[in-house]
């Protein structure tokens, strides 16, 4: 599945990419916007099995509240 177009549907969402450094096909490195926060970690799509790590990264990004600018 072509996921471009599908994040370019998205508008003007807030987005946090994460993607392991190993991967060669993540879309995270492509996209670009004042709305979007990419990060790479340490391994592939499985990110070395370090899912706390993750879950840290999303806590510490949540989306903008309602009707305000990022």
């Amino acid at each position: 599945m072509p996921l471009m177009p599908e994040v370019a549907r998205m508008g003007g969402a807030t987005i946090l990419c994460l993607h392991g450094v190993e991967e060669s096909d993540s879309l995270c490195p492509c996209l670009t916007g004042r709305r979007l926060t990419a990060a790479a970690h340490p391994g592939g799509h499985h990110f070395d099995g370090d899912y706390q790590l993750l879950v840290h990264q999303i806590i510490e990004h949540p989306p903008p509240a309602p009707g305000r600018a990022p």
